[in-house]
């Protein structure tokens, strides 16, 4: 199976009108931390469904992160809007 450096590379030659965006090579070269295999891994060096599952798991863990602090919001302008603000 091809990691993503090798898919990049064929993106890069199928498109002969546009070069690969700096940002995608950028993204290759950054490392990541595989919880389950307790290493770190260029996403380049994954195969595509590692780098999706890897996205889908950064997603899910901002996504409860902003699901909490939207309930922390909630709360306090639930209490706000509680308080008597006539004077």
């Amino acid at each position: 199976m091809l990691n993503m450096f090798q898919v990049v590379k064929v993106l890069e030659a199928l498109s002969t009108e546009r070069k690969i965006p700096s940002d995608i090579n950028t993204l290759m070269n950054t490392k990541y931390f595989s919880r389950s295999g307790s290493r770190w891994i260029l996403y380049g060096n994954m195969t595509l469904p590692q780098f999706i599952r890897s996205l889908m798991k950064q997603w899910r863990s901002e996504t409860e992160v902003l699901s909490e602090e939207v309930v922390v919001l909630r709360k306090e302008v639930e209490q706000y809007n509680g308080v008597d603000r006539t004077l």
